[in-house]
């Protein structure tokens, strides 16, 4: 009876024992499970208070978002980072950290810009036009583009706006006085009627523009025109061109002309630049009759020949082509005094023999072919060509006629035309710089 009793006791001990320890051990998990939730609700109130105040260590989830031109990373409540268009752009007090677009609007600082580009990619109601989604920088500074600003100065006879990036020839009908434009290294695709008005332009630059075609049209009142300069535009022919009574001066190089026959009408030429075209003969010339300067280097001529004669051609360079023949000159320009035929394929001697005929040739250049080479027909051709052509003053580009009498000066001959121009240029050129510099250094001193 002792032994039972006390056995259960043990098993009532036990299962107390047993009991508890569940207790326990649930408490234990519970309180577990608490803490743990209090961390978690500590960390995230941490986490939003360091972010509202810009004092937190952790990652900045904008570190990994990617945004596009003119936008900016913003972290939203949740923390969930989303691109937006700039919200802040300054204005640039400077005018020269101001930008200038490739659709011709000035903005006051590239942040400016960029954010029209972002708001007009998004089609955003901000958006002052849908075009500036594909806007950029064009360059630094405001735009410059238009020709504006002139109505106070009607008298103005001369006007050089060359290297400002003009796009459009307007804004000049009531300078009537007008005779000397120049609009070279700007932007120009087309002339239209910005010359409708200009009835006294005797002067026209247009070189290094981005001319693809000319209209004719487009020098209809510009019937006093005597110089004009194209070159080093796109365009592939010169029939406007063919309405200028008065045109004295061409200069076209540097272009893709195949043919020159519309020239044919200008007969009042008397210097023409055609060099660094696509031409292959020298048809469509035959007509200018008063032509005494023609430039023709660097095209693909292969023949000399003509239909009629350029009697008063003084000086003719068709250096860089691929002339092989040079006795049709014989006939085609008798007067001939300045040839340059350098760098071309004439492999034959007897044909550079032929220029003895030529009897007022004074200058020849005849380097650079097939002949003078060391295995050619005549290497050492100096000597022997001053014995055939007496006259020679120069001979690639060196002085090879003696003196006669007394030799107290060079020998000199009177400048060609363009030789006039470049010096004339040059002198007005130098003068214009001088009374710029006077002019600042009057306004540096105030």
């Amino acid at each position: 009876m002792t032994i039972g009793m006390t056995e259960e006791a043990r098993m009532r001990k036990w299962i107390v024992a047993l009991l508890l320890g569940l207790v326990f051990t649930a408490v234990y998990v519970r309180a577990d499970e608490d803490e743990d939730d209090d961390e978690e609700v500590e960390e995230e109130e941490i986490d939003v208070a360091a972010v509202e105040a810009g004092k937190t260590t952790l990652v900045n989830p904008c570190e990994k978002k990617r945004c596009r031109r003119g936008e900016q990373c913003i972290v939203d409540e949740k923390r969930q980072p989303s691109c937006v268009c700039y919200q802040n752009c300054e204005e640039e007090t400077d005018e020269r950290y101001w930008v200038c677009s490739t659709k011709n609007i000035t903005y006051k600082s590239d942040c400016l810009l960029d954010r029209e580009h972002c708001l007009c990619r998004r089609k955003d109601a901000a958006c002052k036009n849908l075009a500036e989604k594909k806007v950029h920088l064009d360059y630094y500074g405001g735009c410059r583009e238009k020709i504006q600003n002139l109505n106070d100065n009607l008298d103005i006879r001369e006007l050089k706006l060359y290297d400002n990036r003009i796009k459009v020839i307007e804004n000049l009908d009531h300078l009537k006085e007008l005779s000397c434009l120049q609009l070279q290294h700007n932007r120009i695709r087309a002339i239209g009627k910005g010359l409708s008005q200009l009835k006294k332009i005797k002067t026209l630059r247009l070189d290094s523009n981005l001319l693809l075609k000319l209209e004719t049209s487009d020098f209809i009142s510009c019937v006093q025109l005597t110089s004009l300069d194209l070159s080093f535009n796109m365009l592939d022919n010169l029939s406007a061109l063919s309405y200028l009574p008065n045109l004295e001066e061409l200069s076209a190089s540097g272009n893709r002309l195949r043919k020159v026959n519309e020239l044919s009408r200008c007969k009042g030429l008397v210097e023409l630049d055609l060099s660094n075209n696509r031409l292959t003969d020298l048809s469509g010339f035959t007509n200018l009759t008063h032509l005494q300067i023609l430039r023709l280097s660097n095209n693909q001529i292969t023949t000399l020949n003509m239909s009629g004669k350029l009697k008063s051609l003084e000086e003719l360079d068709v250096s860089a082509n691929k002339i092989k023949e040079l006795s049709p000159l014989l006939t085609a320009v008798p007067n001939l005094q300045i040839l340059n035929i350098s760098d071309n394929n004439i492999s034959i001697w007897d044909q550079v023999l032929s220029l003895s005929k030529l009897g007022d040739l004074v200058e020849l250049f005849i380097s650079g072919n097939p002949f003078s080479e060391e295995n050619g027909e005549k290497p050492g051709y100096f000597t022997e060509l001053q014995s055939v052509i007496p006259q020679l003053e120069i001979l690639d580009g060196a002085l090879v006629k003696k003196l006669i009498g007394k030799a107290t000066a060079p020998l000199m001959r009177p400048m060609s035309a363009s030789t006039v121009v470049s010096v004339r240029q040059m002198d007005n050129q130098l003068k214009a710089v001088n009374q710029e510099l006077a002019e600042l250094q009057t306004s540096i001193s105030k």
